[in-house]
C-alpha cells in the first residue's frame, strides 16, 4: 500500500552514495549507524539513471548532435562504438569549465545486466515496508564513474545519440569534479557518515553535473529533454526521491555559482539538506540547525526523549541524523507538495536510532521541532498521511511539545517499545534519543516513568 511507502521512506536511513531514483545500496547492519552503507563513497561512484526510452521524448528536437568522428588518443571507447564523438563532447564539458583535459578517459560500454550486477543491493528495509512498489526492479542506470578516468555507459542509450550525449555531458563532469578533487572537498567539510550530510553531498555533485547537462544545451545548441524534473515531480516515491537530489541539487547549484567558479559549492558547502532546500525556497534568511540558533530564553532544563526496549532482546544500536528531505519526501507519498513543505518548516534537529534482535530491524525516529506550532503541524500531516485501512508499520507519538517520535518496523518492535521524558538530569546514553535545552513553560507534562507503546 502506498501508505507503507510513508514508513519506509522517513526510515531510509541510507538510499545511496551512489547517483539517482534507482537507489543501489547495502542496509546497514544492525551494528552500522543507519547513514553507513557498504557502497561507493560518492568520491568514487556516480550513477546515472536512466531518463526513461532510449529514445527522445515526444516532442524533443535535437540539433546538430555530435556526429561519430574518428577515434582519438582523448577517449577510448571499449566494448562497441558510439554514436557520437565523445571526445568533442568531453573537451567541450571541461571548456564550459574553463578547464582543458588533461589526460585521457575511457568509455566502457556494458550491458544493462552487468550494470545491475556490479551495483550493491538496496536497502532490505525498502522491499519489507513497501518502499518498492514496482512488481520488477527499475532499470539499471546508464551510466556511472569509478574512477577519474574511467566512464561507465549502458548499452541501452546507444540507439539515441541525444541520450547517448546527455549522458556523457554527465558523466564527463564527474571525472572533472574527481579531477579538481571537489569531491573530496566537500567530503572534507561535511560528515558523510550522518546521513543528512550524506545527501547534502549528493545534492551538490549531481546538481553540479546537471548544471553542466543545462549549460552544454545552452551553449552548443542541443536540446534535449532534461528528465530529472519529470522524475521528481511525476515518479514513484523511490524515484522522486532520487531524481529529487538532481533536480532540487541543480537549482542550488544554479543559484549559488556558475561553472567557472563551480568549486566554490564544494569547498564552502551547506550545513545540511535544511539549509540547502531553503535557499531553493527562497528562505535562505532562516537559522538552519538549532545547535548554530539563539537558545530561547528563560530558565532553561534538559529535556530529554528516552527510548527503551521492556527488557526484551531488541538492542539500540547506532543512529544518525535524517534532515527535512527524507522527512518531506515521506509525507509527500501521501500528501501534496505544498502541505508536505509546510509541515516540515521549523525542524531543529533529529535522531534516527536502529534497534535490532536477532532476526529483524526497527527505527525510533525523534525529530525536534522549533516550537510547539511546528510540532503540531508536522503530528498532523504525519497522522493524516498514515490514516486509513492497512497494515501500517508506524505510530505517531508526541512525547513533548516540541518533540515527534516515529515508531518503525515490525509489530513485536512497536509493541516493545517504551517512550519517557524527563527534565533536568539527563539520561543515560544507551537510551537517551534526543535532548534538547526548553524554556520551563514548553517541559513536557509527561510522567518520568515509562509509558508503554502498543501497536
Amino acid at each position: 500500500m502506498r501508505r507503507r511507502v510513508f514508513v519506509a521512506v522517513v526510515c531510509v536511513a541510507l538510499i545511496s552514495a551512489g547517483c539517482g531514483a534507482d537507489t543501489g545500496t547495502v542496509a546497514p547492519s544492525a551494528g552500522s549507524p543507519p547513514g553507513s552503507t557498504h557502497s561507493p563513497t560518492p568520491h568514487s561512484a556516480s550513477p546515472t539513471p536512466r531518463s526513461g526510452s532510449s529514445t527522445p521524448s515526444p516532442g524533443t528536437t535535437v540539433r546538430s548532435p555530435v556526429a561519430p568522428a574518428s577515434s582519438e588518443s582523448l577517449v577510448t571507447v571499449a566494448g562497441g562504438s558510439l554514436p557520437v564523438d565523445a571526445a568533442t563532447i568531453l573537451r567541450r564539458v571541461y571548456t564550459l569549465h574553463g578547464a582543458t583535459v588533461e589526460r585521457p578517459v575511457t568509455v566502457q560500454i556494458l550491458s544493462p545486466e552487468t550494470i545491475a550486477d556490479r551495483l550493491p543491493p538496496r536497502p532490505q528495509f525498502l522491499r519489507r515496508l513497501g518502499v518498492q512498489t514496482q512488481t520488477t526492479d527499475p532499470a539499471p542506470p546508464t551510466g556511472y564513474v569509478r574512477d577519474r578516468q574511467v566512464v561507465y555507459v549502458s548499452e541501452t542509450i546507444l540507439d539515441s545519440p541525444a541520450e547517448t550525449e546527455r549522458v556523457l555531458v554527465h558523466e564527463f563532469a564527474h571525472t572533472l569534479q574527481q579531477r579538481e578533487r571537489w569531491d573530496e572537498a566537500v567530503a572534507d567539510e561535511l560528515d558523510s557518515d550522518v546521513y543528512d550530510e550524506s545527501l547534502t553531498i549528493r545534492f551538490l555533485i549531481e546538481g553540479h553535473a546537471v548544471v553542466t547537462e543545462r549549460r552544454y544545451a545552452e551553449r552548443y545548441e542541443v536540446e534535449w529533454t532534461s528528465p530529472w524534473d519529470r522524475r521528481y515531480r511525476q515518479g514513484g516515491p523511490m524515484e522522486r526521491f532520487g531524481a529529487g537530489l538532481y533536480a532540487l541539487g541543480a537549482d542550488y547549484v544554479q543559484q549559488t555559482v556558475t561553472l567557472q567558479n563551480a568549486s566554490a559549492v564544494f569547498t564552502d558547502p551547506p550545513a545540511d539538506t535544511t539549509t540547502l532546500l531553503r535557499r531553493i525556497d527562497g528562505r535562505s534568511t532562516e537559522t538552519a540547525r538549532s545547535d548554530s540558533s539563539t537558545p530561547p530564553s528563560g530558565r532553561q532544563l534538559l529535556e530529554t526523549v528516552t527510548v527503551g526496549t521492556n527488557g526484551s532482546r531488541w538492542q539500540r544500536q547506532n543512529s544518525t541524523r535524517v534532515g527535512v528531505y527524507v522527512l518531506r519526501q515521506a509525507l509527500s507519498t501521501e500528501l501534496n507538495a505544498t502541505r508536505s513543505l509546510q509541515a516540515t518548516t521549523g525542524w531543529e534537529t533529529d535522531v534516527l536510532a536502529a534497534y535490532s534482535n536477532d532476526t529483524a530491524v526497527g527505527y525510533v525516529l525523534a525529530v525536534r521541532w522549533r516550537d510547539r506550532e511546528h510540532a503540531d503541524r508536522f503530528e498532523r500531516a504525519a497522522r493524516d498521511a498514515l490514516a486509513g485501512p492497512g497494515d501500517h508499520n508506524a505510530r505517531v507519538l508526541r512525547p513533548t511539545p516540541r518533540a515527534t517520535v516515529l515508531l518503525l518496523g515490525p509489530e513485536s518492535f512497536r509493541q516493545r517499545v517504551t517512550i519517557s521524558t524527563r527534565t533536568g538530569a539527563a539520561h543515560s546514553p544507551s537510551s537517551r534519543i534526543l535532548a534538547a535545552a526548553t524554556p520551563t513553560s514548553e517541559v513536557a507534562t509527561l510522567p518520568a516513568a515509562s509509558n508503554s507503546v502498543g501497536s
